[in-house]
Parts: C-alpha cells; sequence; structure tokens
C-alpha cells in the first residue's frame, strides 16, 4: 500500500518551492494566495491517500498564513507581509467519501530531515497523537468505531390526521337502525340497540382511529410542539446538506427541505455563513439544533404556517488538529408548508443572528 520512504535527493527535490521573497527576506502581502496555492498544489500532489484501497481524490485544497497562539492555530484576518523565516502556511486537504471508509492511509514524504512529524488524528470517537518517520512514513487509520453512522438528510412526512372511523361508523348505524325502524312494538329494541350503538362509539372514540387523507379536511396541522420539532429536523437537513462540496449534490439535498425561490436564497446564505465559519481550513460540524422557543403558530395560507421561533446551533471547530464548540443564537420567522406529504421550508426572515460561544 505505501512505497518506500524517499531519499533525502526526493525530498528536497519535492519541497522546492518558488518563494516570492523581496529584498528584506518578506513575502508580500499580495503574493500570499499565489504562494498558498503552491503549496496546497504540493501537498495534494506528493501526500499519497488510500481510502479503502482505492486512490482518494482530493475535493478540496487551501492554504493560510497563521500564527500559533496560546489558543492554538489561528488564521490571519487579513494578508500581511511575512518574514519568510518565521512564516508559517496551515494547509487543508479535504478528501471526500461516498460513506463512513473502513480504512485510510495516508503517506507523508515531504520530510524535511530525518525527524520525526507529528501527527494528531481525529475521528468523533477520540483524539490520538503520533508521529511518522522516513522509517515509518504512512499514517493508518481503521474504523473502530462501532455502530457509529453519517448523520443524513431525510424529508420530513406531515402525517395523515387519526381519524375515529370506527366511531364514526357505529354513529352512523345506530341513526340507520332508528331510521328503518317504524313499527312502535320494535322501537324499543332499536333503540337499546342503537344506544349500545352509541355506548360503544363513545368508549372506542380515542382508541380506534385510522390514518386517512378526508377531501377539503387539511392533513396538515400544527401545535407549538409538533412546530418545535418539525423545524428543528428541518434546520438540521439545511445544516447537514453542506456536508459535502458537490454544489448539484447540495441543491438536491436541500431540495427535500426547502420549496419555492427560497431555495437559492437559503442555499446562497447558507453557503456564505459557512465559508465565513470555515475560512482558514476550520471544519464545522454541526451537532445540534434547538428549537428553545416556539412564540406562536399562525396559519400563512390554506395548509401553511408562519412559526416565530427562537433557535440554537452548536457545532464542533477543527482546525489544524485544535478544536473548540461554538453555537449561535437567531430568532427568525419561518413559514412552512405541506408538499407532497412533508413538510418544507417556504420562506425565513431573520430577525437576529448572534454568537453565543
Amino acid at each position: 500500500m505505501a512505497g518506500p520512504a524517499p531519499t533525502r535527493g526526493q525530498r528536497a527535490q519535492a519541497g522546492a518551492l518558488d518563494l516570492p521573497v523581496d529584498a528584506s527576506g518578506v513575502i508580500p502581502a499580495e503574493a500570499g494566495e499565489a504562494l498558498g496555492q503552491q503549496v496546497a498544489g504540493l501537498l495534494a500532489a506528493e501526500t499519497r491517500v488510500i481510502i479503502d484501497g482505492m486512490p482518494g481524490r482530493v475535493a478540496e485544497e487551501r492554504a493560510d498564513f497563521v500564527v500559533v497562539g496560546t489558543t492554538g492555530v489561528l488564521t490571519r484576518e487579513r494578508p500581511v507581509p511575512e518574514p519568510v523565516a518565521t512564516a508559517i502556511l496551515g494547509t487543508t486537504l479535504l478528501y471526500e467519501t461516498e460513506g463512513l471508509p473502513e480504512s485510510v492511509d495516508a503517506e507523508w514524504t515531504l520530510f524535511a530531515d530525518d525527524g520525526p512529524v507529528p501527527i494528531t488524528t481525529t475521528d468523533p470517537a477520540a483524539t490520538m497523537e503520533s508521529e511518522l518517520t522516513t522509517g515509518a512514513p504512512t499514517l493508518e487509520w481503521r474504523n473502530t468505531l462501532g455502530e457509529y453512522s453519517l448523520p443524513s438528510v431525510e424529508s420530513i412526512a406531515t402525517g395523515k390526521p387519526r381519524l375515529p372511523l370506527a366511531s364514526l361508523g357505529l354513529a352512523l348505524l345506530a341513526a340507520l337502525v332508528l331510521l328503518v325502524t317504524r313499527k312502535s312494538e320494535s322501537r324499543a329494541k332499536s333503540r337499546k340497540l342503537a344506544l349500545g350503538f352509541l355506548v360503544v362509539a363513545y368508549l372506542l372514540y380515542p382508541f380506534a382511529r385510522v390514518s386517512a387523507e378526508i377531501p377539503m379536511i387539511s392533513s396538515a396541522r400544527l401545535s407549538k410542539d409538533q412546530a418545535a420539532d418539525v423545524l428543528e429536523r428541518l434546520l438540521v437537513n439545511v445544516y447537514r446538506s453542506f456536508d459535502i462540496h458537490s454544489e448539484e449534490a447540495i441543491y438536491d439535498r436541500l431540495a427535500l427541505t426547502v420549496t419555492g425561490d427560497q431555495l437559492l436564497d437559503i442555499y446562497l446564505e447558507s453557503r456564505r455563513a459557512l465559508e465565513l465559519e470555515n475560512r482558514g481550513g476550520a471544519r464545522v460540524r454541526i451537532e445540534e439544533v434547538v428549537v428553545r422557543e416556539v412564540r406562536s403558530v399562525r396559519r400563512a395560507s390554506e395548509s401553511g404556517y408562519e412559526i416565530d421561533l427562537t433557535w440554537t446551533v452548536g457545532g464542533s471547530v477543527n482546525h489544524f488538529g485544535h478544536q473548540h464548540f461554538r453555537q449561535n443564537f437567531y430568532d427568525a420567522v419561518i413559514r412552512v408548508v405541506p408538499v407532497e406529504g412533508v413538510w418544507k421550508i417556504e420562506s425565513v426572515d431573520v430577525a437576529e443572528e448572534r454568537r453565543l460561544l
């Protein structure tokens, strides 16, 4: 799987860069982006990654100048001149897979000398520290996550109304018994029989219900508690749609949750927000969406609802081995409508957005 360790000459050749350094030994601010592209391309070409026995494909590569502080690695807010003797480039290579892989092997070839290269491996279960050397240049990761599964995006069914059909049938039967009984001597027995049907109908009313759609009766009804549950699941879907990088696949995922003109608006706004969160190679993984309060649920149309609510979004931010939790707060009115038996977001009007952590 891994080839022989590269020789010192090979490493020196692979590590050669066209450094845009001025006479004072400084990399100009305007040259940083091009240099970052050089470095990211070099690492993508020289790092051999095997995923489940097949060569991995780089879906995204980027490099940013960073500084190392007491709180970890921080990305420059804006480009500045970088002294070449102290400049540090943080580089991110992203490999996408169809599902959770069983094995990943990454061979590092760009050793500057014979010293070890420290490695931090993070997965949903643990974080492990190790190192690579010229004699053992391959990082090996094996899936030991057990029953852990990747978060999915699924449509949210509106559900059909549960109607007391048995009770309604017995009540109709009681009415028919009384209507067809004309002889006076039979009326007493008919009344007793009809009364029996009505008693049984009353007893069955809370329990014997069947999910069914009746014309002219809306199947999509929302209480405050139901609205909180539906919105949590819909919002989780929106955020998880961006776990992948294919624009077509993102759009298809969002279409399960969003309808109408808002589909494009939510796509563009969510992408902008996540790009800001992910700048400098940081990767944000959404871990929780919690509806904090549903203030009102109002009919917006024959079948749609306007929900006035607040919610928080929490997730972990991984940045060059450093991880911390981030949480944002939102106050908005969201309109939802049933479309072919599933709930979808039709519009979002955000009144407030702020970071809590």
